[in-house]
């Protein structure tokens, strides 16, 4: 309880009336029913409008650069979050110039008080890898290194996402998951794409799905076509969970 001072008729006499503050309603404990208590859709996430000066003036940064790396004639579909309503301390997230699939589940599992070190697709792909075969985090991390084919992670930051993820069938999926997508071949290994299931009945997920699209929700059978749902990775969150207040709209948050 938290108490206020005011006046009452007699001079210079006061009392101490006590406030009932709001009550706090936090998310639940389990990941999948956080996904589920968020609205998390693209136009509540990331407006494509802006509303004010100071938004304006960063998405006119935003498609300056993104013209200047991809041509005059592409079409920049920037989205901004501007700040974090779980972390008042927090500086501006800026996706100004658009997010790749990574950034955006990262910045998601953030939002849901998940935590781990930023990873790349590559690095979710050595997690399953790693899990699949039974290697402990300390030796698969030695192995990849003395390959030649390094995991471009710090080992303690490569230990805490090793640790933080498990390999789920493809028929136990539930909300939150990780679908990724193992592709081409880069220099540190396979590239790929990185999803978050948003519904396990009908199945769909929500991903950053390119710089044209923007933010998506649709079935997972739509967002990869080209891939078996067999052929791809099933990763589910273990790690624990920051208590983080239950937004029934997320856009109130964003300016």
């Amino acid at each position: 309880m938290m108490s206020a001072r005011t006046s009452v008729a007699n001079p210079g006499e006061e009392h101490s009336v006590s406030i009932s503050p709001k009550p706090l309603v936090l998310l639940p404990r389990k990941i999948e029913k956080r996904v589920e208590c968020l609205a998390l859709e693209p136009q509540t996430l990331f407006p494509a409008e802006c509303c004010d000066s100071e938004t304006e003036k960063l998405k006119e940064i935003g498609e300056a650069a993104f013209k200047e790396r991809y041509g005059e004639k592409a079409e920049f579909k920037g989205y901004t979050l501007f700040r974090d309503p779980f972390d008042p301390e927090s500086k501006e997230i800026n996706f100004a110039l658009g997010t790749d699939c990574s950034h955006f589940v990262h910045r998601i599992y953030q939002i849901m008080g998940a935590s781990y070190p930023y990873a790349k697709t590559r690095d979710f792909i050595h997690v399953f890898k790693a899990k699949r075969s039974g290697v402990s985090a300390e030796d698969y991390y030695a192995t990849a290194t003395a390959s030649g084919v390094p995991i471009k992670m710090k080992p303690e930051e490569w230990v805490r996402l090793y640790n933080s993820f498990t390999i789920v069938k493809p028929a136990d999926v539930k909300p939150s998951d990780l679908v990724v997508v193992p592709k081409e071949v880069g220099e540190y290994g396979k590239r790929g794409h990185v999803m978050m299931v948003k519904t396990a009945d009908p199945l769909e997920v929500i991903h950053a799905k390119n710089k044209d699209e923007g933010i998506v929700v649709e079935p997972l059978a739509q967002a990869e076509e080209n891939v078996a749902l067999k052929d791809l990775y099933y990763l589910r969150w273990t790690g624990s969970l920051a208590a983080v207040p239950n937004v029934k709209n997320y856009s109130d948050f964003i300016r």
